[in-house]
């Protein structure tokens, strides 16, 4: 017999005032990566829809594609001697693939013929078609249209592949001046998830004394990278117990939880597939061709000119991953893609000066870091908490923070939270930034209090600042989520860390407890017993 056991914890309550109407400032959201649809021949008659990074069009790919299923599943089956044969067939197959792939740019990290058709100007109450596009910022949006009026919502649609750095210092001022003289507005309020972080951080490099900026928001933006991006340096690596955690969080989060107990069933069914499949994995990543294979035969068709990927390499590896990719042939020093990435890299570095110049010089800045959540699990960094996407540290522009599993040393400190997981005295601007554990990236709700903190530094309803905040609302620096995204103060007695317990047992047994891993070794022991 199965039964779970939750642990709960103890939660403090916030007092949310009833907002207000801002004042009458145009407020421009930049959306992130995949944030607007991209078609082939933009300003033709008939421009046609490219491949799309939205799940529709994944699984998509993978009907059109079913060896890669096979070829995964031999994977996981073989012996580590075995598994080389495996390794260059499911790579065939995925270089098959890739070669039909419609969404790289050319070469030289240009649009290759591929843009947007949503480049307006007017504000949203024009273009309700807006919404049929579901994302992070869409969400925000809609937001911040119930609560300042459409009228004065305006969305920067751009081709979130090319340059951010052209994006950001050129496109987007072209478009803030466009609004500023339809509206006669002398200021505006930048607002921005994901991708788009870096997009406006790229404005503020060089606009950054223009004196438009009534305010800046930031809500899980790639402001400094993604460590995932860090791949570049062939850096590699898969971790069952790394992946094992990743699909747990990702179990307690999707639809409010409902999947929780899906995602234990499967965990524990493949806990021993998984074991053997990253072996495998990690023995053919050690092979140099086959990282070789993996970057010039399947990623460079599909990705490999893009330069707003290079551009979320994190700082510190950049330099590494050039050295790593021109080695194998994937990059060209004298290429005008290079140009472009060495360039954003150089602005990279000035990050975190910029956020505290606009900030000193009178423009109200907002950051909202997420965390709670184990990285992607396919480098070794994997262990840094994140968002489910993008790095706490990065997106909160050098907050300190605790390894998933592990804390910071117990000190006291204005800056820091509760349940010992982040240092903010070590941002740019520890004033500024909030911290939402269990808040996955831009997976955001209308509606709920969790938006409603957003939408209230974006309107202008609260200054941007933490003595603010805290008198109008209650909220402070360090706020838990629950799943219905209702926010209440992290504290030592509310710090969302709860263990899901299993208890297994024959009926009439008193059974045994354990972590998710120890339930998942005991059933594919048991799945190994049968086999026998």
């Amino acid at each position: 017999m199965l039964s779970l056991l939750m642990a709960t914890s103890l939660t403090t309550s916030a007092t949310v005032l009833p907002p207000k109407r801002s004042a009458n400032v145009p407020i421009v959201l930049v959306h992130g990566m995949a944030g607007t649809p991209l078609y082939r021949d933009p300003d033709s008659e008939d421009p046609q829809p490219v491949g799309g990074m939205e799940a529709k069009a994944v699984l998509s790919i993978l009907r059109d594609h079913p060896n890669l299923f096979s070829y995964v599943a031999k994977l996981a089956s073989r012996n580590t001697l075995e598994s080389m044969e495996q390794w260059d067939e499911l790579l065939d197959s995925i270089q098959a693939f890739a070669k039909t792939a419609d969404s790289n740019c050319s070469p030289d990290g240009g649009p290759n013929g591929i843009g947007v058709i949503n480049a307006w100007t007017d504000p949203l109450s024009e273009h309700p078609e807006y919404f049929d596009y579901d994302n992070g910022v869409t969400r925000i949006a809609r937001e911040l249209c119930d609560e300042a009026g459409a009228e004065n919502v305006y969305a920067y649609n751009y081709d979130w592949r090319l340059d951010l750095y052209e994006s950001g210092a050129v496109g987007l001022d072209h478009f803030i001046q466009a609004v500023r003289k339809q509206t006669g507005a002398e200021k505006i309020a930048l607002v921005c998830d994901s991708l788009g972080g870096a997009t406006v951080s790229c404005y503020l490099d060089a606009h950054k004394d223009d004196g438009v900026l009534d305010r800046v928001v930031i809500v899980n933006g790639a402001i400094e990278g993604v460590d995932c991006a860090s791949a570049y340096t062939e850096n590699l690596y898969v971790d069952p117990d790394e992946v094992t955690a990743y699909l747990k969080r990702l179990g307690t989060s999707l639809n409010g939880g409902q999947l929780e107990p899906l995602f234990f069933a499967l965990s524990g069914i493949f806990y021993g597939m998984l074991n053997t499949f990253s072996g495998n994995i990690n023995s053919g990543l050690d092979e140099n061709h086959i990282q070789e294979r993996i970057f010039n035969d399947c990623f460079k068709p599909i990705f490999g000119y893009i330069p707003a990927l290079w551009e979320c390499v994190p700082y510190a590896y950049f330099d590494h991953a050039v050295d790593s990719m021109v080695k194998i042939g994937f990059l060209d020093t004298d290429s005008p893609l290079y140009e472009k990435i060495s360039r954003y890299h150089e602005f990279q570095g000035r990050v975190e000066d910029n956020l505290k110049y606009v900030h000193d010089h009178g423009v109200q800045v907002a950051i909202i870091a997420s965390y709670g959540y184990p990285g992607i699990p396919f480098t070794p960094n994997c262990s840094k908490q994140t968002d489910i996407l993008i790095e706490t540290e990065y997106e909160s522009a050098g907050a300190t923070v605790a390894l998933c599993g592990q804390n910071l040393p117990r000190r006291a400190g204005k800056y820091k939270s509760a349940d010992l997981q982040i240092d903010a005295s070590t941002c740019a601007l520890p004033d500024n930034t909030w911290f939402i554990k269990n808040l996955r990236h831009v997976n955001f709700l209308p509606g709920k209090p969790a938006m409603a903190l957003i939408a209230g530094l974006c309107t202008g309803t609260y200054d941007c600042d933490l003595e603010s905040v805290q008198k109008a609302t209650g909220y402070g620096q360090f706020l838990l989520a629950d799943s219905n995204q209702a926010l209440t103060n992290i504290t030592p007695n509310n710090t969302g860390e709860h263990e899901t317990l299993i208890r297994i047992g024959n009926p009439g047994e008193t059974g045994t407890t354990g972590t998710l891993s120890n339930l998942a070794a005991r059933i594919s022991g048991k799945f190994k017993a049968s086999d026998r």
